[in-house]
């Protein structure tokens, strides 16, 4: 066709049909239905015939295409190369979740979203047009921001640019870009060279569209949304590049203050909470009645509210370039935007401040808004001869005192400082917590921000991790339990549950994300074993191979070769620690983690506890840090093993006399094997027999008495026990002489079949004699 000779290609599949479905799939059902509708019209004899044998090459075409699809899908796990290949084709099983929106107006939208972005005290946003003069830091009178834009720059950070996102206006996508010829991008330097040097911003890059995403509550009321935002990609290539330019202009200038650990290279959530982790157990340990006084202060609209002319004075006075100042106000002088509704597009409005949603510079922008936070509070906790005054993740803020008095002067700091700055706290979402060994707390333990008093708390979640005063996680724990819990419930049906993907890719699913969601912190507290979070990944195990929830630990640990999450955890926590001790000095997450050490305390001493129980050393040298890797390794592999000694020696404990017997090193749920032997539904039954965990009258791991029910089908009396049902009963001889040449087996005979590694006769025999056992008990009612 024309469209052919154009170079147009074809779709890869229909769309709306099962990922197997192609094209020859399709045209062989339109032939068949064609023929259908013929014969029904005629009521010919041959054209019947022509339908029958159609319709039969079709069901044929169709169960080939299905089995050869996931033959595909698993050489295609099994070949992944990389993190994104391999979610590629994870995506391919899961559906994109319905959008949830309410019956909201565009006047409701533009009205919410205009209201975020209005100067709220009425004054004039903008300042006089700045004078650009040449910077003199550097040598040569030039500041290595206000050179002119290089290509590889720009080369450079479209290589950065992950693929598949969202445009702006511009409806023009990073792969455009990433394939346009040097050519085209010589051009679009140019450009970004006029505007920088002029100043004078296009329009379009200023404007943005808002896409409203419902968070929580009811779907009706607009301020339950965050809004997305879409910026043009040029915009946002050139930003990026201006992004690096800041961000070595500001580490040249001393960096960010220790304070922000927030969108910075080398920093992370996990050097907030460490700290913090720490900075409790320092203080509580200082003596019987020490206490750590924390006040989490949540600002409103934080982003949304940085006054433009406040920020460019931030700007000068860190000695940003007047350059970069004028780009920035030619960028947000003429800001606007439109909300992406039901009905299409809102007209624009215009945007009187804030740092701009979406856009790669407002994170840093913002961090550099409050970097002197930290040194206008009074107040702090001392570590060696650093004080430590407050916490900054971005604009999750913490102040820190080790005396009531104290955190209230900080409080009073930072009341001062948003009445200079033209911040709002959230005073309903800002809440204290007293960190301290136990008891109530006293008369004078309250405080107040504006006059009003500060809920003090008993439960905080701090950038994801859920602490409590006595810094016991196990309220976190439970909360990451259930989301794991929940996440598994949710993609279970969509991908867990096909039985064509391969074990080890599931598993890879499971650590990937249910892992990550539920040993989230474990930086922290990694170093304590805990049930709740062992229990989920046995939950996934038993769910992934039917198996009954009273299964005995140790046969879902040596059935399937996994190792217990406690062996993850705790190499999270210990490649944490080392990473902290070769921090700077400067460094907060050095400082506290050094003075652990000394004292003896926290991880440290968790370390020490594990170490002795799995029969090595950690001598924990602060003259040779080098040396705690390799003594931790050593630990992290007397885990492992260790934890296999004991599921063995529990094994050779069991109720069942048959497991008792069984070789150990055979493992039939293998989940690290990439290409398995047999298929998921053999595999489960084997561990079904092996672990004697078939449903049958007689159950090793039950009550005294279920462990003595006689078998319903034979009358010999005797206890319908595994080896009753796989080897004696004769109501079964004829399915063992079918797929076993013997109506009857010995022990020896039973045991060889459950470790000799040829399972497809044992999961065909229990498929089949369980099947008929069901009927029969059925029909007749037998109990």
């Amino acid at each position: 066709s024309a469209a052919r000779d154009a170079g147009m290609k074809q779709a890869e599949k229909p769309i709306g049909h099962k990922p197997w479905w192609n094209w020859e799939c399709a045209r062989a059902r339109v032939k068949s239905f064609a023929l259908l509708r013929l014969h029904r019209s005629t009521n010919a004899e041959i054209v019947k015939r022509k339908y029958i044998q159609s319709n039969s090459d079709y069901k044929r075409l169709c169960d080939r295409s299905e089995k050869n699809y996931y033959s595909s899908l698993t050489s295609r796990f099994a070949e992944a190369k990389d993190a994104r290949e391999f979610w590629s084709i994870v995506r391919t099983f899961r559906g994109d979740a319905p959008r949830k929106v309410g019956e909201i107006t565009m006047q409701d939208w533009v009205r919410h979203f205009r209201a975020q972005w209005e100067c709220s005290d009425g004054r004039d946003p903008v300042l006089q047009p700045l004078t650009v003069q040449p910077s003199t830091w550097l040598e040569g009178g030039e500041d290595v921001m206000d050179r002119p834009l290089e290509l590889s720059e720009l080369k450079s950070v479209l290589g950065r640019m992950k693929d598949n996102k969202a445009p702006g206006a511009d409806r023009i996508s990073y792969e455009f870009y990433k394939s346009a010829p040097d050519d085209f991008l010589e051009r679009l330097l140019k450009l970004f060279n006029q505007i920088w040097d002029t100043g004078e911003v296009p329009l379009s890059f200023s404007s943005a569209i808002i896409f409203p995403l419902h968070k929580k509550g009811d779907l009706n009321i607009a301020s339950n949304y965050r809004g997305l935002s879409f910026i043009n990609t040029m915009a946002k290539l050139m930003s990026a590049i201006l992004l690096n330019r800041l961000e070595c202009s500001v580490e040249s200038r001393g960096g960010l203050h220790e304070s922000q650990a927030g969108f910075r290279r080398g920093y992370s959530t996990m050097d907030c909470i460490f700290t913090l982790s720490s900075l409790v157990h320092l203080c509580l340990d200082s003596g019987p009645r020490r206490k750590l006084y924390v006040y989490f202060v949540d600002f409103r609209a934080a982003f949304d509210g940085v006054r433009h002319d406040l920020l460019y004075s931030k700007l000068e006075d860190a000695g940003i370039s007047p350059k970069f100042i004028r780009f920035l106000r030619g960028l947000y002088g003429r800001g606007s935007a439109s909300v992406w509704g039901q009905d299409g597009l809102s007209e624009p409005f215009s945007i009187d401040q804030g740092v701009r949603q979406g856009c790669l510079l407002s994170p840093l922008l913002f961090a550099i808004y409050i970097n002197d936070l930290a040194e206008a509070l009074p107040g702090g906790v001392v570590v060696g001869n650093t004080t430590i005054a407050a916490l900054k993740y971005a604009d999750d803020v913490v102040l820190l005192s080790d005396s009531v008095s104290g955190l209230q002067e900080s409080i009073n700091a930072l009341e001062a400082y948003c009445d200079r700055w033209r911040l709002e706290v959230n005073q309903a979402k800002s809440k204290i917590m007293v960190f301290r060994k136990g008891g109530r707390l006293g008369s004078n333990e309250n405080w107040s921000f504006r006059g009003n008093s500060i809920e003090v708390v008993s439960s905080f979640k701090y950038l994801g991790v859920t602490l409590t005063p006595r810094l016991s996680f196990m309220e976190h724990l439970v909360d990451r339990a259930a989301a794991a819990k929940l996440g598994i419930n949710n993609i279970y049906g969509s991908f867990f549950r096909q039985n064509e993907i391969p074990l080890a890719a599931k598993f890879r699913v499971f650590n990937a994300v249910t892992r990550a969601v539920l040993c989230y912190g474990a930086q922290v507290w990694g170093c304590t074993q805990s049930g709740i979070v062992e229990a989920v990944q046995r939950f996934f195990i038993k769910r992934i191979f039917h198996l009954p929830q009273n299964t005995p630990n140790y046969v879902v640990y040596l059935e399937t070769n996994a190792t217990p999450l406690f062996a993850y955890t705790l190499s999270l926590a210990c490649n944490y620690i080392l990473k902290a001790m070769k921090m700077p000095e400067n460094r907060y997450p050095n400082l506290v983690a050094g003075e652990v050490a000394r004292r003896g305390i926290f991880w440290y001493s968790d370390l020490q506890r594990i170490a002795r129980r799995c029969g090595c050393t950690f001598e924990g040298d602060l003259e040779r840090v080098s040396a705690w890797h390799q003594e931790m390794e050593v630990m992290l592999e007397r885990v492992r093993t260790s934890w296999h000694e004991e599921m063995i020696a529990k094994a050779l404990d069991s109720n069942s006399r048959i497991y008792r017997q069984l070789d150990m090193d055979v493992v039939p749920g293998n989940l690290l094997m990439d290409k398995p032997k047999y298929p998921l539904w053999v595999m489960r039954w084997v561990l079904r027999f092996r672990g004697a965990l078939i449903k049958l009258n007689c159950m090793p791991y039950g009550s005294r008495e279920a462990r003595t029910a006689m078998c319903s089908m034979c009358n010999l009396g005797v206890p319908e026990d595994l080896f009753h049902f796989l080897a004696v009963c004769p109501v079964l001889s004829e399915f063992r002489v079918q797929y076993f040449g013997s109506s009857r087996l010995s022990e020896s005979e039973v045991l060889e079949l459950l470790n000799s590694g040829n399972w497809w006769k044992l999961a065909q025999f229990g498929s089949t004699a369980y099947n008929y056992r069901r009927d029969l008990i059925s029909e007749f009612n037998w109990a």
